[in-house]
């Protein structure tokens, strides 16, 4: 009795996970090597539109469907400390002068 329950409960798992496998994913993250683009934004600097340094372009998140680059994920150092941040990509501009990323806003 006890091991048809367990195969209930593992049968109903498996569907389970089986119907979240069957989502579409929807981003996928390209990191160096991938893609020339990540090649050449790889610790690419980003800065605020004054030219405060934010940290370092870690990778890309791509629209799988559109193939369009959504968001940049940047590592910003303070002191011992590494956070990650997500940028959307359609806030920043190639700044090719200097050879950086720049975050812009709207005011």
């Amino acid at each position: 009795m006890k091991e048809g329950n367990m195969q209930r409960t593992v049968g109903s798992a498996d569907k389970a996970q089986q119907s979240r496998n069957e989502k579409p994913v929807r981003l996928a993250r390209v990191s160096s090597g991938e893609s020339c683009a990540t090649d050449m934004l790889r610790e690419c600097p980003v800065v605020t539109a004054e030219g405060e340094p934010i940290g370092r372009v870690e990778h890309l998140i791509v629209d799988v469907r559109t193939r369009q680059v959504r968001y940049v994920m940047v590592a910003c150092r303070k002191g011992r400390r590494v956070s990650r941040v997500a940028i959307p990509w359609k806030t920043l501009y190639f700044d090719s002068a200097l050879a950086r990323l720049v975050f812009y806003t709207w005011s």
